[in-house]
């Protein structure tokens, strides 16, 4: 399925921007991730699964899809609340396409786009990969006994510019700079 042409030109753009990461950057997640069995899940988790881990997590689904890749992509909070208008807005005005409660980023690829808590099956027959995106829920959940490994990515929340006029300016800030550092890990896995 074409990925939507909005969708490529964004990942054209950080292509170029990622040139310019260190070879060593995120080397840790990239070796875990390359050795990960297929079908592995990556979980995307923050506090509340409103903001930063749905940037990540559709990001997650975009650059699976591009590089071909088969991870199966979730995000979780440690507290379920409300999804942040913002959000939906920002991830459509980068190019992805909400229908009926799903986000798509190619013809026929979607996902739910809600707040989810962490509640894995412990008897998942493939390895848990955590990607903690906030200090806040490094805080809270310093354990978190299904996944097989824990990675911090930690982003500041831009849930602290709600309400003001310089929101959707954050928001975009902020799910760029967390689909950068995606792209890069993805495209190192590919």
């Amino acid at each position: 399925m074409p990925i939507y042409p909005k969708l490529l030109k964004q990942i054209e753009q950080l292509d170029k921007e990622v040139r310019y990461y260190p070879p060593d950057r995120f080397a840790s997640i990239i070796a875990a991730l390359r050795a990960a069995p297929k079908g592995s899940q990556l979980y995307f988790v923050c506090r509340h699964n409103s903001r930063r881990s749905q940037f990540a997590e559709f990001w997650a689904h975009l650059f699976n899809h591009y590089f071909g890749l088969n991870f199966q992509i979730h995000s979780a909070g440690t507290v379920v609340g409300p999804l942040a208008a913002q959000t939906t807005a920002t991830l459509q005005q980068l190019g992805f396409s909400l229908v009926k409660g799903h986000l798509y980023w190619a013809e026929g690829k979607g996902s739910r786009l809600e707040s989810k808590l962490w509640a894995i099956n412990a008897q998942s027959e493939v390895p848990i990969y955590a990607f903690m995106l906030c200090s806040e829920v490094e805080a809270d959940c310093p354990y978190l006994p299904e996944a097989y490994q824990r990675f911090s990515l930690p982003y500041e929340d831009p849930s602290k510019v709600d309400g003001q006029d310089r929101a959707a300016f954050v928001y975009r800030q902020r799910a760029e700079e967390i689909g950068r550092d995606l792209f890069y890990i993805f495209s190192k896995c590919s």
